[in-house]
C-alpha cells in the first residue's frame, strides 16, 4: 500500500490508469477542462500562473476554483474568449488570464 500524494495512482504497466491524459495520472486536485472554464466564468475568476518548487509552471483558478494541468492550462489560454492581463514581470507578458475583456 501507498501513502502519500501517490496513493491513488494505480500500477498499469507503465501506461496511465486515465487514459484521456495522454501518458499521466490527473490527479485529485487537477480541474478538468470543463470544470476550470466553468470556474473562470464566475465574476472576479482569473487564471493565475505560478512557479512550483521544481521551477515548473503552475496554473490555479483563483478565488473559487483550483489547480489546472499545464495541458488544460494551455487549452484555456488558446480559447478566444480568454484574455491575457499583461502583468506579468515583463512587460508584455501575462501572468493572469480571465474571460472577457477589463
Amino acid at each position: 500500500m501507498v501513502f502519500g500524494p501517490n496513493q491513488n495512482r494505480r500500477e498499469t504497466g507503465g501506461q496511465s490508469a486515465d487514459t484521456g491524459t495522454a501518458g499521466r495520472v490527473m490527479t485529485k486536485d487537477e480541474m478538468t477542462y470543463h470544470r476550470a472554464m466553468d470556474a473562470l466564468r464566475l465574476p472576479g475568476s482569473r487564471m493565475i500562473q505560478t512557479f512550483s518548487f521544481w521551477n515548473k509552471p503552475d496554473y490555479s483558478i483563483v478565488p473559487n476554483g483550483g489547480r489546472v494541468s499545464a495541458d488544460i492550462a494551455k487549452r484555456i489560454m488558446a480559447h478566444p474568449q480568454v484574455t491575457g492581463g499583461k502583468d506579468a514581470l515583463f512587460p508584455g507578458h501575462h501572468q493572469t488570464w480571465r474571460i472577457g475583456g477589463e
